[in-house]
């Protein structure tokens, strides 16, 4: 009885082109969200709570916002607090900044409200999904 071979010579006969192909580019690319992470969106906490998101009040300046992983929470006016889903709704990109009163998606340039989610600009013709969240005196919880 022979043991099978696994060596890269071999890998037709277990793997088809593509399917090695893939593996690659996920390897890739594991790597390259790893080390854009450091500079993509913050995220303050996440709960132990069953996926729930926080973040301090005092961290979402007026008329901005920020983005937590899933979520966009905004401030348009002074105490007044929105949360988003941060996938645009045109092809399902994460949204990237948010600055100038506006939530940006950097795929195809999209800007959205942040009072209501509505597409101010780009190529979205449907707002971000408005998602529940609470407010306790000093955060705000997203629970899903």
């Amino acid at each position: 009885m022979s043991t099978p071979s696994h060596s890269v010579a071999n890998i037709s006969t277990c793997c088809g082109r593509r399917t090695v192909l893939k593996a690659a580019g996920l390897v890739a690319l594991s790597g390259s969200v790893g080390a854009l992470g450091a500079c993509g969106a913050t995220s303050w906490t996440t709960s132990t709570d069953s996926d729930a998101t926080s973040v301090p009040v005092s961290k979402v300046p007026v008329g901005g916002g920020v983005i937590l992983g899933k979520y966009v929470v905004t401030q348009p006016t002074d105490g007044v607090f929105r949360a988003f889903s941060a996938v645009c709704p045109h092809q399902g990109c994460p949204v990237g900044s948010v600055a100038d009163g506006e939530v940006v998606c950097p795929c195809h340039n999209s800007h959205f409200d942040i009072a209501d989610g509505a597409p101010v600009s780009g190529p979205a013709q449907r707002p971000l999904t408005s998602v529940k969240f609470t407010r306790s005196d000093h955060d705000i919880i997203i629970t899903t």
